[in-house]
């Protein structure tokens, strides 16, 4: 009797042993499905913070990217990356489709997927990244918002910031700038004249300013008076602005070879001596405002237009129907010509190293002043912007 209570103890023994041996098993499966699942979320969670970190690191190269473009007016420095033809119309999130409230529509900055957004690769190929970054002006003076977008299959980093910039000052110049000594011709119709305007001929806010000035004489008036006694009095009343007709005084010395080499270091484009016809270098309406640099001689004719800054190394002749906003420097003469058709300078002429300024056109041209027009040209001398504000989303 006493065996085989022995032998029921032992089977009873085994089989608790083999229970928990195989308890033991499942509770170690459990913990290594359940380690194996908390390694592949940290995984995962891992590969996306790194990403996200790698792609906010990359955005924010876009910035400073898009603040140099700015600042040193490289690519025409408008600070766009993939966006240039990006507008609100075209803010319709992800999918590319209005009306769809999908991620990114409606909120106001370029995304992935929408019309007119052309990410650029960045990075290493096999992380597939791409960055865009669009600028805009704000209703604050000289603030621009930046806004960069990196971007990849998995992830998207958005880094905004806003900068200010002063303003370059522009110099005392008047609807035309000369240096002593210059000489002037006047014949036809033309008229000079230093009442602000805007470049759609409407009237300007500013002050009027002299229709032709040069630097100061000595005595003062000397400089001036020279320069009067060349105008014929028959054309006084066609030399407009302030103190009278013909307005011709004296300003603060205007550096103009130093404006003209500052200008010609942001050069947008360079064109060869020459004759132009039916040109356009730069267009006002559309904010695109060039720095255009002549290394020589050059005339423009036919429906030839600018805006921005033009600066000539020689001599420079205006005919047919140019039509130029922004500011014109010339190291050499400067003729104004024409038959019939007009001749339109908003902004200021400057003739630097001058022998000649020659006004004799059988049409009508005109040189009006335009402190709008002197502004934006003078924008593209900007320094860099500083960043004030900086945010992620």
């Amino acid at each position: 009797m006493k065996r085989m209570v022995g032998n029921k103890n032992g089977r009873a023994e085994r089989g608790a042993i083999l229970f928990l041996c195989i308890l033991l098993v499942v509770l170690l499966g459990a913990l290594a499905l359940s380690f194996s699942a908390v390694v592949q979320k940290n995984s995962g969670s891992g590969r996306f913070f790194n990403n996200l970190g790698a792609l906010r690191r990359y955005a924010e190269t876009g910035l400073a990217l898009s603040i140099h473009e700015i600042g040193y007016g490289v690519n025409g420095g408008d600070g766009q990356i993939g966006t240039e033809l990006w507008v609100a119309a075209n803010d319709v999130g992800r999918d590319g489709l209005a009306a769809t409230f999908d991620e990114g529509e409606g909120n106001g900055i370029p995304t992935p997927g929408e019309p007119n957004v052309f990410g650029s690769p960045v990075g290493p190929a096999q992380m597939g990244m791409s960055l865009c970054v669009h600028a805009w002006d704000t209703e604050w003076p000289n603030v621009t918002r930046i806004v960069a977008t990196a971007f990849n299959s998995e992830s998207i980093a958005n880094v905004e910031i806003y900068t200010h910039e002063e303003p370059r000052p522009v110099p005392d110049l008047a609807a035309a700038y000369v240096d002593p000594g210059t000489q002037i011709k006047f014949g036809g119709n033309l008229k000079i004249d230093g009442n602000d305007y805007m470049p759609d001929g409407t009237a300007g806010t500013a002050p009027a300013v002299y229709g032709i000035s040069t630097a100061i004489g000595d005595p003062a008036g000397s400089n001036a008076l020279d320069l009067i006694s060349q105008v014929e009095k028959k054309y006084y009343d066609q030399v407009l602005g302030k103190a009278g007709a013909p307005s011709i005084g004296e300003v603060a010395p205007v550096d103009a070879s130093g404006l003209f080499d500052e200008f010609k270091a942001r050069k947008t484009q360079e064109v060869s001596p020459g004759n132009y016809t039916d040109i356009q270098w730069g267009n006002w309406t559309k904010n695109d405002f060039r720095v255009t640099y002549a290394s020589g001689d050059i005339t423009l004719a036919g429906t030839a237009s600018g805006a921005g800054v033009l600066i000539v190394d020689g001599t420079l002749t205006l005919t047919g129907k140019t039509d130029f906003v922004g500011v014109i420097i010339a190291r050499g003469d400067v003729k104004l010509s024409g038959s019939g058709n007009e001749v339109k300078v908003y902004g200021s002429l400057i003739a630097s190293d001058s022998n000649e300024l020659s006004f004799r056109a059988t049409g009508s041209p005109v040189i009006r002043y335009s402190s709008w027009a002197l502004a934006q040209a003078f924008r593209l001398l900007r320094g860099r912007p500083e960043v004030v504000c900086w945010d992620y989303f």
